[in-house]
C-alpha cells in the first residue's frame, strides 16, 4: 500500500516505545542506494523500526512511500516487472521508498530483489525478515555488493536501563533501580512486548505466548520440522544447558531424537534467531571449524519461558548461567557473535569468551 500521512501509521506504532540504538544507522542507511535488509527474530520491533522510518520520510515530505507485508504476498508481487509496474502506476514526483516486512516469504526473493535493483530506477528497497538462513541464504549470492545489513535483537539491558533515565556506568547513584532492571532482565529478557508491559504475571504471559507461536509454530514452518515437539524438546535441552559444549549424540541419546532431525532442530534455532553458536578459540582456523561449540540464548526470558521459570525465585540455581550468557551477549552486542570464541586447553582448563579482533 502507498502511505501518503503520518496518521495512516498510527495505528502500527505501540503507545510506549524504546529508543533502539540501531535507529540512527536505519536513518543513514535510507540514503544510501544499496538494498537494506533488516533480520530479527519476530516481535523483537523490526516493523516498528520500518514505521519509524517510514515517519520520519513522512516528516520530511516529498516522497513515494509504500509498505507491503509478504505474510500475505500480493499477487502483483510474484513477478518482478509486474510489481514494478503496480508501484509505478501510484507514483507522485518524489523519491521512492518500498519497505517489504517479511521477505523471506517469496521463495525467489533474492533474485526478484537482484532484478528489480539492477534496473537503477532509483528505488531505494528495505526489507525485513525474521528468519535468517531463509532471507540471507537466498539474497547471499544474488546481492554480493548491492545489501546492507542490520540485526534488531531483542533489547539489551542498556536499552532497557537508558529508557529508566539511567545509567550503567553509574552503578553507585543508581545502585537500587539498576538491580531491579537486572533482576528483571534475568528473568524476563529483553523482548519489547514483554519489558513494555507491568505486572509478572502479564509478562510471563507474554512471553508464553512468543515462545509458542514464534518458537515452536513459525519456526517449525519456516524449516520444515514436522515434528513440533522434537523442536521443543531440543530447544529445552539447550536452555537447561547454556554455556555447556554442545555434543549433538549426547542431545540426540537423551532425547531420543535421531541425530539427523537433531541437526535440522539445531539449525531452526540458530537460523530462528533463537540460540547462538560461539566456536572454540584457535589460530589455526580449520581447528575452530572442528572443535564442538557452546550455545547461548539471544533472549533469556524466552530461555526462561522454556524451563518454566519466571521467577527471581525459580531460577536462583542458575543464576551462574543466566550471568554468563548476559556476559557473553554484552560482548557481542559490542564485537559481534562471530568474533566471541571460548577456549579450553589440552588440559581442561578454560576461557569462557575471548574476543577476537579484526587485526587478530
Amino acid at each position: 500500500m502507498k502511505i501518503k500521512n503520518i496518521k495512516e501509521i498510527e495505528k502500527f506504532l505501540p503507545k510506549r516505545q524504546i529508543d533502539r540504538e540501531i535507529r540512527q544507522s536505519l536513518v543513514k542507511g535510507l540514503t544510501q542506494e544499496e538494498v537494506m535488509i533488516l533480520y530479527g527474530p519476530r516481535q523483537v520491533g523490526k516493523s516498528v523500526e520500518v514505521w519509524k522510518m517510514i515517519e520520519g520520510l513522512l516528516r520530511i515530505g516529498g516522497s513515494d512511500i509504500f509498505y507491503f507485508n509478504f505474510d500475505v504476498l500480493p499477487i502483483e508481487a510474484r513477478d518482478p516487472e509486474e510489481f514494478l509496474r503496480w508501484i509505478k502506476s501510484m507514483l507522485g514526483e518524489g523519491k521512492i521508498y518500498v519497505f517489504i516486512d517479511e521477505a523471506q516469504r517469496l521463495a525467489n526473493i533474492g533474485r526478484w530483489i537482484k532484478y528489480l535493483y539492477d534496473l537503477k530506477t532509483g528505488i531505494k528497497w528495505v526489507l525485513t525478515g525474521s528468519a535468517s538462513l531463509d532471507l540471507k541464504n537466498r539474497t547471499k549470492e544474488s546481492l554480493v555488493g548491492r545489501k546492507i545489513e542490520y540485526f534488531l535483537e531483542p533489547l539489551s539491558l542498556r536499552e532497557i536501563v537508558k529508557d529508566g533515565n539511567m545509567e550503567l556506568g553509574k552503578v553507585e547513584k543508581d545502585f537500587e533501580g539498576l538491580n531491579q532492571k537486572l533482576r528483571e532482565y534475568l528473568v524476563f529478557g529483553g523482548y519489547p512486548g514483554v519489558v513494555t508491559i507491568t505486572g509478572p504475571d502479564e509478562k510471563k504471559q507474554k512471553l508464553a505466548d512468543i515462545s509458542e507461536t514464534y518458537l515452536i509454530s513459525d519456526i517449525s514452518q519456516m524449516y520444515g520440522i514436522e515434528d513440533k515437539q522434537n523442536l521443543k524438546m531440543v530447544a529445552i535441552y539447550l536452555a537447561e544447558n547454556i554455556g555447556g559444549i554442545l555434543s549433538k549424540n549426547n542431545l540426540s541419546n537423551l532425547t531420543g531424537i535421531g541425530k539427523h532431525e537433531v541437526v535440522k532442530c539445531l539449525e531452526a534455532l540458530e537460523g530462528g534467531f533463537v540460540v547462538r553458536k560461539i566456536r572454540s578459540f584457535a589460530k589455526d582456523k580449520t581447528k575452530e571449524l572442528t572443535h564442538r561449540s557452546k550455545v547461548y540464548f539471544e533472549d533469556l526470558g524466552i530461555r526462561n519461558a522454556l524451563l518454566g521459570k519466571l521467577s527471581s525465585e525459580k531460577i536462583l540455581m542458575d543464576r551462574g548461567k543466566l550471568f554468563k550468557n548476559l556476559v557473553i551477549k554484552m560482548l557481542s552486542e559490542k564485537w559481534g557473535w562471530e568474533n566471541i570464541k571460548y577456549w579450553r586447553t589440552t588440559n581442561q582448563t578454560e576461557v569462557d569468551a575471548v574476543v577476537v579482533k579484526a587485526e587478530g
